[in-house]
């Protein structure tokens, strides 16, 4: 029976001198010289050779060097027994090398003698040495994790979220008071022009209502010649009052100002369909582009919604609701962020429950096949598939309505009552009747 140690600095191999010490672990840290000796040991070229050594392991896979090893200093590996301190190493060894191996508590204990007496037993390596090497492959290992974590695009989609969120904040407000104050001087271009990107842009071009049917070719080539048309009719219409021409610099500088917003803001949303569509296309195929970034966005990742059940994904952005529900005894939200998807939205009132805890059952297994999935280009079958299912359950929900419907429409023309023949007065009862015989009239 062989004992395998991997350290920062190489690979130790030791043969277990009694067996029947293993059953007592008590002994093993005052007689651990007792136990095991050193059969092999190889070292490390280089810190790059042990970084990638920690990597593959890591990653529960055997390294070359570690197959090497075993293969050079074991004459017969399927009747050899290897104690290993990872069973997942073990299960690996076992596939490739046919090498059988033992893990369990005692073995632990067994290692952590070796661990605290590494300055004694390790011959071949001293510990202030190998102390560094393990510095050194820790860094060097938490800079690879770092450099190619599959959370990076994740925490990119999160920012890129925020900022659109904070981006649609400001051109609310700046849209909000570029048409209230320009409104005072050209009140019906609002009515004409209702996109906010087209309406900056003639505000910028023309200036004062009065110069926009000599600003016509400008118009056309931004907004089309259709609604410069439009406009020109409009500002011959205009009751607004005058401005200045200080106020009028100003009014323009912040159209610029919310052009280039605008434009900015498109950008960003490109860009978050095309890295949503890649990291989760199964969320996005049932959610959309917008709402399943947003949803990634609340959960902090990709990989914390997966690992999250239906009922918590169900009230994601409900939480406050919730909390406060379950604080008051009251009724609990059925839908957070998903009731803005065409889904539940637009499902009959009295199933939106149904339709909610539906898709938060599929938004769970999409959001399992998304983050789980070792392919580089993942496939959208489960969402094709749950949408399928939402479309057919919808449709079962609108057909069950429509009965209820024309039934109680059945009910109240009588068409479900049955009529009757005639009056029945066998049960009818007079009241002051029933109280016998009439008294006797007395005589005084």
């Amino acid at each position: 029976m062989l004992l395998l140690f991997n350290t920062s600095g190489g690979y130790f191999l030791y043969k277990v001198k009694d067996t029947n010490a293993l059953k007592q672990p008590n002994k093993f840290h005052k007689h651990l010289g007792e136990i095991l000796e050193v059969q092999a040991f190889e070292k490390f070229n280089s810190l790059e050779d042990s970084t990638e050594a920690c990597r593959v392991v890591s990653d529960n896979d055997v390294p070359e060097s570690l197959k090497n090893f075993l293969k050079k200093n074991i004459e017969d590996l399927s009747s050899e027994t290897l104690i290993v301190d990872d069973p997942k190493l073990g299960n690996q060894l076992k596939g490739d090398l046919g090498l059988n191996f033992m893990f369990d508590n005692v073995m632990m204990d067994l290692f952590r003698s070796i661990r605290t007496q590494i300055d004694t037993f390790l011959e071949e390596y001293s510990s202030s040495s190998l102390k560094n090497t393990s510095v050194g492959v820790a860094h060097n290992l938490s800079r690879y994790r770092i450099q190619f974590s599959a959370n990076k695009l994740d925490t990119s989609l999160i920012q890129a979220v925020s900022i659109l969120e904070d981006l649609d904040k400001q051109i609310n407000m700046i849209s909000m008071r570029i048409k209230e104050w320009y409104g005072q001087h050209f009140p019906n271009l609002e009515k004409v022009v209702s996109d906010m990107l087209n309406y900056c842009h003639v505000v910028d071009i023309i200036g004062f209502s009065v110069n926009a049917p000599d600003k016509y070719d400008e118009l056309v080539d931004v907004i089309g010649e259709e609604l410069a048309d439009e406009v020109i009719a409009a500002s011959k219409l205009s009751s607004g009052v005058d401005i200045t021409d200080t106020d009028l610099d100003v009014i323009q500088s912040f159209a610029k100002t919310l052009i280039r917003c605008i434009e900015r803001r498109n950008r960003i949303s490109t860009f978050l369909h095309n890295r949503v569509e890649i990291i989760a296309p199964n969320v996005v195929h049932l959610l959309g582009h917008t709402l399943a970034a947003k949803m990634i966005s609340h959960a902090g990742s990709l990989m914390q919604m997966a690992k999250w059940p239906a009922s918590t994904i169900q009230i994601i952005g409900a939480e406050k609701s919730f909390f406060q529900a379950v604080k008051e005894n009251h009724k609990t939200p059925k839908y957070g962020f998903i009731f803005q998807s065409s889904i539940v939205s637009g499902t009959n009132p009295d199933y939106k429950g149904k339709i909610a805890r539906q898709l938060g059952c599929e938004l769970a297994k999409s959001s399992r096949v998304d983050g789980f999935s070792e392919m580089e280009e993942k496939e959208v079958t489960i969402g094709y598939d749950g949408k399928e299912r939402l479309v057919k359950s919808i449709s079962e929900c609108n057909s069950q309505k429509k009965k209820k419907t024309e039934r109680g429409s059945r009910y109240q023309s009588g068409a479900g009552r049955s009529r009757s023949t005639g009056y029945n007065n066998r049960h009818d009862v007079q009241m002051g009747r029933n109280r016998g015989p009439p008294r006797k009239k007395q005589r005084y």
